[in-house]
């Protein structure tokens, strides 16, 4: 039996959408390709794949999923593109995403009373030469904090994100590689309410500013603030 329905995707559409949202970004900004939910019915390895072998791919593009096992599929496809697991990580997970090499958002305490438990350093054996002694390598699991500032769905509320960010830098094996936060609804045109994310995700920044803690990617824009607030692009 042959399938009734289907979905065409035109190589050419995607790679002219994807050049016009780079083009929209300031030198040392990067870009993320969300490939959730099956890249939205688009197609999660077709689209990664359409990217990744194309001359539209360079150092500045990302891959954001949802959970570990969409990571693995866009390993595959882009064995070297940072991925970033946009959704929740289980617990029993966190070793295998260090080892898979891909970043995950991180937002609640339990997560991080888990990796206290995770060793740093794991131990490799040389597989092609017989006999040969173990030795170790440090395995750092990459993670982005996420901090709430009106959605209410996901992440560390704002007052809590220094203390959080301090215990996670405590942790060896754990490198704390971006701070992010989700907007609400900045596709409304009628609304100022990201306005005032920005203000909290802002504040946030400075106050671990004050406390000595830089973390090298900030990121909250989605499509929309893309387009609409060029003071959420971050890097």
């Amino acid at each position: 039996d042959c399938m009734k329905t289907w979905v065409e995707i035109s190589r050419k559409n995607l790679l002219h959408n994807v050049g016009q949202f780079l083009s929209l970004l300031k030198a040392g900004t990067n870009f993320m390709a969300v490939v959730k939910s099956n890249a939205y019915g688009h197609g999660l390895r077709e689209v990664a794949q359409i990217i990744h072998e194309s001359k539209t791919n360079d150092s500045r593009i990302w891959y954001g999923v949802d959970n570990l096992d969409k990571a693995k599929v866009v390993r595959e496809v882009a064995p070297k593109s940072p991925v970033l697991v946009l959704g929740y990580t289980p617990n029993e997970r966190l070793k295998e995403a260090a080892k898979l090499g891909v970043r995950i958002t991180i937002y609640n305490w339990e997560t991080l009373k888990i990796l206290k438990k995770i060793p740093g350093v794991h131990c490799a054996i040389d597989k092609s030469k017989p006999g040969s002694v173990a030795r170790s390598r440090a395995v750092k699991l990459s993670v982005h904090v996420k901090v709430e500032t009106g959605t209410t769905r996901q992440g560390i509320p704002e007052d809590d994100a220094v203390e959080f960010v301090k215990a996670l830098k405590k942790i060896h094996g754990v490198a704390v590689e971006g701070i992010s936060t989700h907007f609400a609804d900045s596709e409304d045109m009628q609304s100022n309410y990201a306005l005032g994310q920005i203000t909290r995700y802002n504040s946030v920044i400075e106050r671990l500013k004050r406390a000595q803690i830089r973390i090298s990617v900030q990121h909250m824009a989605c499509t929309a603030a893309t387009l609409r607030l060029p003071q959420t692009h971050g890097n």
